[in-house]
């Protein structure tokens, strides 16, 4: 069996191999690794393959926190030294900040936890014979991999992950398991497209009346679901405002984030005694922190259960703002001309597919700019695509609030360059 030497990482995470067939992405490989490698697979344009097995280890490869981190999708950085893992993702950054002009050096913050860090999870289950599968999902593919514990979940959704493999063995069919948390203990939640048995629903109730669990949910056939317990998660923003949101929604997944990425936006942005206008506020993160500062805020949101959980959650506080439930893109397009001139900031936190939609309308603005990612590829396109129309980046921070993956998060601020 020939040998490989692994000569890089690819944007994702995964070694990279040069050879007789090109270019081919090895999951879980690590620069200065020798393999061999495994079955040789098409994705597209990309050619990927198996770790088979490592015949000498590179440099920067450490002891796994993870048994299952060759299977498993989640992090494929898991054996990755702490050195190798902060310059691949500094490099990340520095490209996509290139693409807006930015010229200077961003160093990543690093807050800890680096393991059981996650306070929010979605896995995946199927029903068999045997009793169900929880667990993620392997890369590129449906199986579900059994996983007994996760490294990256936190210590209270870990042993939920536990209970539920044993009390909610009789799950049937497939799909989703959500792992969260509310203000009475860790949340479950259940969505799927299968009946599920009157064991599950007993054994999520108990749970709950028993304190194991502070809420659980399950909704099957996209119906209303059936709660039980807890009905929002919780928590708290960079001023450390308690923030409630539907069981299930979105939330950073780190517990440093709300405080570190809140900083950097509030810091950044400046939104003191500004007429600042929010794209994709969700359920309020830097709603209420841009709110308490501005001289006024329009907080846009598509989820009609995240505006209205960001209504209820700037009502609590004390705090106002004008908040819309609609497409960002869209209400855009439609600000008239006054309203355009009067903006001094914008806020922009788009999903992991990034803001491209928003350009055209964006460029028509005179305000700065602060935009969080979640994903430097598509940031650095974005930033492309703004620079195109005058805009440049002269300030940023990165953050590696998921670590051990190829995730990396950024927060920069843009303004209309003087001259390109």
């Amino acid at each position: 069996m020939a040998e490989h030497l692994v000569v890089r990482l690819g944007r994702d995470g995964d070694g990279v191999v040069e050879g007789p067939r090109g270019t081919v992405f090895v999951r879980g490989a690590l620069p200065g690794d020798r393999i061999h490698l495994g079955k040789v697979r098409k994705d597209g344009s990309i050619v990927r393959a198996d770790l088979a097995e490592l015949v000498a280890p590179g440099p920067d490869r450490v002891a796994s926190a993870c048994g299952l981190a060759l299977r498993c999708g989640g992090c494929p950085l898991m054996a990755a030294s702490e050195t190798l893992e902060a310059g691949f993702k500094r490099d990340l950054v520095a490209q996509a900040l290139a693409a807006g002009g930015f010229e200077g050096e961003v160093e990543l913050e690093r807050p800890g936890p680096h393991l059981g860090y996650r306070q929010r999870a979605r896995l995946a289950f199927v029903g068999t014979q045997r009793g169900a599968v929880i667990g993620h999902r392997a890369p590129g593919a449906n199986a579900v991999i059994d996983t007994p514990s996760c490294a990256v979940l936190a210590p209270a959704l870990d042993a939920a992950l536990a209970w539920a493999r044993v009390a909610l063995a009789s799950l049937a069919g497939s799909g989703e398991l959500h792992l969260g948390s509310t203000a009475r203990g860790p949340a479950i939640g259940i969505t799927t497209e299968a009946a599920q048995p009157p064991a599950v629903y007993r054994a999520l109730e108990d749970a709950v009346q028993q304190g194991t669990l502070g809420g659980a949910w399950i909704r099957a056939f996209g119906t209303k679901a059936v709660r039980f317990g807890e009905a929002s998660e919780v928590a708290r923003d960079v001023d450390g405002r308690a923030l409630s949101f539907p069981m299930g929604g979105f939330r950073q997944a780190h517990e440093a984030a709300p405080q570190r990425l809140g900083e950097a936006v509030l810091a950044l942005g400046a939104p003191e005694g500004k007429r600042v206008l929010e794209l994709h506020a969700g359920h309020g993160s830097f709603s209420l922190a841009l709110a308490a500062r501005a001289a006024g805020l329009t907080a846009v949101e598509l989820d009609a259960e995240a505006s209205a959980a960001l209504r209820g959650n700037l009502a609590a506080h004390g705090l106002s703002a004008e908040v819309k439930a609609e497409d960002a893109a869209r209400h855009l397009a439609r600000l008239d001309g006054g309203t355009r001139r009067r903006l001094e900031l914008v806020v922009l936190d788009p999903p992991r597919t990034g803001a491209r939609e928003l350009v055209p309308a964006l460029s028509t603005l005179r305000a700065e700019l602060v935009y969080v990612s979640c994903d430097p590829r598509t940031l650095g396109r974005d930033l492309g695509l703004l620079r195109e129309s005058g805009w440049r980046v002269d300030g940023a921070r990165a953050f590696d609030l998921f670590p051990r993956t190829a995730h990396v998060e950024t927060v920069c601020r843009l303004r209309r360059a003087v001259s390109d």
